[in-house]
Protein backbone atom coordinates (compact mmCIF):
# COMPACT_ATOMS: atom_id res chain seq x y z
CA UNK A 1 0.00 0.00 0.00
CA UNK A 2 0.79 3.58 -0.21
CA UNK A 3 1.11 3.57 3.66
CA UNK A 4 3.64 1.19 3.63
CA UNK A 5 5.87 2.18 0.78
CA UNK A 6 6.33 5.52 3.10
CA UNK A 7 6.83 3.89 5.78
CA UNK A 8 9.58 1.83 3.81
CA UNK A 9 10.68 5.15 2.55
CA UNK A 10 11.56 6.91 5.69
CA UNK A 11 13.43 4.06 6.82
CA UNK A 12 15.48 4.36 3.50
CA UNK A 13 16.22 7.96 4.51
CA UNK A 14 17.08 6.62 8.22
CA UNK A 15 19.96 4.53 6.77
CA UNK A 16 20.57 7.39 4.41
CA UNK A 17 21.33 10.03 7.02
CA UNK A 18 23.15 7.86 9.72
CA UNK A 19 25.29 6.06 6.79
CA UNK A 20 28.23 9.08 7.39
CA UNK A 21 27.78 8.49 10.78
CA UNK A 22 28.85 5.00 10.40
CA UNK A 23 31.17 5.37 7.91
CA UNK A 24 33.19 7.77 10.13
CA UNK A 25 32.71 5.51 13.25
CA UNK A 26 34.48 2.62 10.81
CA UNK A 27 37.64 4.87 9.91
CA UNK A 28 38.11 5.64 14.16
CA UNK A 29 37.95 1.99 14.16
CA UNK A 30 40.64 1.20 11.32
CA UNK A 31 42.49 3.80 12.73
CA UNK A 32 42.19 1.89 16.75
CA UNK A 33 42.94 -1.44 15.09
CA UNK A 34 46.29 0.28 13.38
CA UNK A 35 47.19 0.93 16.24
CA UNK A 36 46.80 -2.53 18.29
CA UNK A 37 48.54 -4.26 15.38
CA UNK A 38 51.85 -4.90 17.56
CA UNK A 39 50.23 -5.73 20.34
CA UNK A 40 48.22 -8.76 18.33
CA UNK A 41 48.78 -12.16 16.60
CA UNK A 42 49.36 -12.51 13.12
CA UNK A 43 46.03 -14.41 13.07
CA UNK A 44 44.29 -12.47 14.89
CA UNK A 45 45.05 -9.58 12.94
CA UNK A 46 44.54 -11.57 9.83
CA UNK A 47 41.18 -12.38 11.28
CA UNK A 48 40.50 -8.53 12.15
CA UNK A 49 41.09 -7.53 8.66
CA UNK A 50 39.36 -9.87 7.34
CA UNK A 51 36.00 -8.55 9.31
CA UNK A 52 36.69 -4.60 8.76
CA UNK A 53 37.09 -5.68 5.10
CA UNK A 54 33.92 -7.11 5.06
CA UNK A 55 31.75 -4.27 7.25
CA UNK A 56 34.26 -2.25 4.76
CA UNK A 57 32.22 -3.79 1.70
CA UNK A 58 28.92 -3.28 3.05
CA UNK A 59 29.27 0.26 3.86
CA UNK A 60 30.39 0.51 -0.01
CA UNK A 61 27.18 -1.62 -0.97
CA UNK A 62 25.30 0.20 1.47
CA UNK A 63 26.31 3.49 -0.38
CA UNK A 64 25.22 2.85 -3.57
CA UNK A 65 22.30 0.71 -2.82
CA UNK A 66 19.87 3.16 -0.55
CA UNK A 67 19.77 6.06 -3.39
CA UNK A 68 18.38 3.39 -5.95
CA UNK A 69 16.50 2.78 -3.63
CA UNK A 70 14.92 5.34 -2.43
CA UNK A 71 14.16 6.32 -6.44
CA UNK A 72 11.93 2.92 -6.33
CA UNK A 73 10.51 3.65 -3.64
CA UNK A 74 9.19 7.30 -4.81
CA UNK A 75 8.62 6.28 -8.40
CA UNK A 76 6.31 3.25 -6.30
CA UNK A 77 4.90 5.20 -4.36
CA UNK A 78 3.50 7.40 -7.00
CA UNK A 79 2.60 4.75 -9.06
CA UNK A 80 0.31 3.06 -6.10
CA UNK A 81 -1.30 6.25 -4.88
CA UNK A 82 -2.57 6.74 -8.65
CA UNK A 83 -3.52 3.08 -8.56
CA UNK A 84 -5.28 3.56 -4.73
CA UNK A 85 -6.89 6.50 -5.84
CA UNK A 86 -8.44 4.91 -9.06
CA UNK A 87 -9.52 2.11 -7.09
CA UNK A 88 -11.26 3.74 -4.43
CA UNK A 89 -13.05 5.84 -7.51
CA UNK A 90 -14.09 3.06 -9.63
CA UNK A 91 -15.57 1.49 -6.12
CA UNK A 92 -17.67 3.94 -5.43
CA UNK A 93 -19.03 4.01 -8.49
CA UNK A 94 -19.26 0.17 -8.46
CA UNK A 95 -21.04 0.57 -4.97
CA UNK A 96 -23.66 3.25 -6.70
CA UNK A 97 -24.52 0.68 -9.77
CA UNK A 98 -25.14 -2.12 -7.36
CA UNK A 99 -27.38 0.03 -5.46
CA UNK A 100 -29.20 0.93 -8.40
CA UNK A 101 -29.64 -2.56 -9.95
CA UNK A 102 -31.26 -3.92 -6.72
CA UNK A 103 -33.82 -1.08 -6.95
CA UNK A 104 -35.04 -2.59 -10.31
CA UNK A 105 -38.78 -4.48 -10.45
CA UNK A 106 -40.03 -6.24 -13.58
CA UNK A 107 -43.61 -5.66 -11.83
CA UNK A 108 -44.23 -2.24 -12.81
CA UNK A 109 -46.35 -0.18 -14.71
CA UNK A 110 -44.74 1.42 -18.38
CA UNK A 111 -43.90 4.77 -16.92
CA UNK A 112 -42.00 3.11 -14.49
CA UNK A 113 -40.35 1.15 -16.20
CA UNK A 114 -39.50 4.09 -18.75
CA UNK A 115 -38.15 6.28 -15.81
CA UNK A 116 -35.69 3.30 -14.54
CA UNK A 117 -34.74 2.62 -18.33
CA UNK A 118 -33.68 6.41 -18.18
CA UNK A 119 -32.30 6.60 -14.83
CA UNK A 120 -30.06 3.41 -16.22
CA UNK A 121 -28.84 4.95 -19.35
CA UNK A 122 -27.99 8.22 -17.70
CA UNK A 123 -26.11 6.42 -14.84
CA UNK A 124 -24.35 3.77 -16.88
CA UNK A 125 -23.41 6.35 -19.52
CA UNK A 126 -20.34 6.52 -17.52
CA UNK A 127 -19.49 2.93 -18.17
CA UNK A 128 -16.68 3.59 -20.53
CA UNK A 129 -15.07 6.37 -18.86
CA UNK A 130 -14.69 3.93 -15.54
CA UNK A 131 -13.62 0.93 -18.14
CA UNK A 132 -10.68 3.34 -19.36
CA UNK A 133 -9.85 4.26 -16.22
CA UNK A 134 -9.54 0.74 -14.64
CA UNK A 135 -7.18 -0.25 -17.90
CA UNK A 136 -5.18 2.53 -16.60
CA UNK A 137 -5.26 1.21 -14.07
CA UNK A 138 -4.33 -2.21 -14.42
CA UNK A 139 -1.30 -0.82 -16.85
CA UNK A 140 -0.05 1.31 -14.22
CA UNK A 141 0.27 -1.92 -11.15
CA UNK A 142 1.60 -4.19 -14.19
CA UNK A 143 4.43 -1.72 -14.35
CA UNK A 144 4.83 -1.13 -10.69
CA UNK A 145 5.00 -5.17 -11.02
CA UNK A 146 7.78 -5.13 -13.34
CA UNK A 147 9.51 -2.44 -11.26
CA UNK A 148 9.91 -4.84 -8.27
CA UNK A 149 10.88 -7.53 -9.85
CA UNK A 150 14.06 -7.55 -8.83
CA UNK A 151 12.73 -6.85 -5.35
CA UNK A 152 12.73 -10.35 -3.41
CA UNK A 153 11.60 -8.46 -0.56
CA UNK A 154 8.57 -6.66 -1.61
CA UNK A 155 5.17 -8.57 -1.47
CA UNK A 156 2.93 -7.54 -4.71
CA UNK A 157 0.92 -10.79 -4.21
CA UNK A 158 -2.57 -8.56 -2.15
CA UNK A 159 -1.49 -5.54 -4.65
CA UNK A 160 -2.24 -8.06 -7.65
CA UNK A 161 -5.47 -10.09 -5.75
CA UNK A 162 -7.24 -6.55 -4.87
CA UNK A 163 -6.98 -5.64 -8.72
CA UNK A 164 -7.81 -8.82 -9.70
CA UNK A 165 -10.88 -8.96 -7.53
CA UNK A 166 -12.08 -5.31 -8.88
CA UNK A 167 -11.69 -6.40 -12.40
CA UNK A 168 -14.03 -9.19 -11.40
CA UNK A 169 -16.16 -6.92 -9.78
CA UNK A 170 -16.46 -4.11 -12.67
CA UNK A 171 -16.99 -7.00 -15.20
CA UNK A 172 -19.54 -8.73 -13.31
CA UNK A 173 -21.60 -5.18 -12.55
CA UNK A 174 -21.57 -4.14 -16.10
CA UNK A 175 -22.90 -7.34 -17.36
CA UNK A 176 -25.70 -7.46 -15.12
CA UNK A 177 -26.40 -3.40 -16.43
CA UNK A 178 -26.36 -5.33 -19.71
CA UNK A 179 -29.15 -7.86 -19.25
CA UNK A 180 -30.85 -5.47 -17.16
CA UNK A 181 -31.32 -2.61 -20.13
CA UNK A 182 -31.87 -5.42 -22.73
CA UNK A 183 -34.97 -6.78 -20.20
CA UNK A 184 -36.02 -2.89 -19.53
CA UNK A 185 -36.27 -2.72 -23.55
CA UNK A 186 -38.12 -5.81 -23.66
CA UNK A 187 -40.48 -4.76 -21.16
CA UNK A 188 -40.94 -1.47 -22.50
CA UNK A 189 -41.72 -3.31 -26.03
CA UNK A 190 -44.18 -5.69 -24.30
CA UNK A 191 -46.39 -2.46 -22.93
CA UNK A 192 -46.29 -1.11 -26.57
CA UNK A 193 -47.54 -4.26 -27.68
CA UNK A 194 -50.10 -4.19 -24.80
CA UNK A 195 -51.27 -0.37 -25.62
CA UNK A 196 -51.46 -1.21 -29.76
CA UNK A 197 -53.50 -3.92 -29.34
CA UNK A 198 -56.03 -2.67 -26.52
CA UNK A 199 -56.53 0.25 -28.66
CA UNK A 200 -57.01 -2.01 -31.97
CA UNK A 201 -59.40 -3.77 -29.95
CA UNK A 202 -61.32 -0.87 -28.15
CA UNK A 203 -61.92 0.19 -31.52
CA UNK A 204 -63.16 -2.69 -32.80
CA UNK A 205 -65.56 -3.01 -30.14
CA UNK A 206 -66.75 0.57 -30.65
CA UNK A 207 -67.83 -0.21 -34.22
CA UNK A 208 -68.96 -3.55 -33.59
CA UNK A 209 -71.36 -2.23 -30.45
CA UNK A 210 -72.26 0.73 -32.92
CA UNK A 211 -73.25 -1.50 -35.80
CA UNK A 212 -74.95 -3.75 -33.42
CA UNK A 213 -77.10 -1.09 -31.75
CA UNK A 214 -78.21 1.05 -35.29
CA UNK A 215 -82.54 -0.14 -35.76
CA UNK A 216 -82.62 -2.20 -38.63
CA UNK A 217 -85.35 -1.25 -40.95
CA UNK A 218 -86.89 -4.15 -43.27
CA UNK A 219 -88.44 -3.16 -46.77
CA UNK A 220 -91.62 -4.60 -47.05
CA UNK A 221 -91.78 -4.52 -51.04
Amino acid sequence: TAEQIKSHQEDLKKINGELEEMEDLFRNISKSFQSLIPDLSRDEVDRIMKLLKMEKESLVRIRAHVPLKLQLFHQLLSQQESIELGQREISLWLDEAENLLSTYSLATRKSQTLSQLEKHKQFFAKTLYYKSMLESKNIVLQNLLHACEAEKNINTVEANEKMETINERFNYVVSNAIQWERKLHEIVCCWNNFETSEKQLAEYLKKANHFLTQPLTLNRD
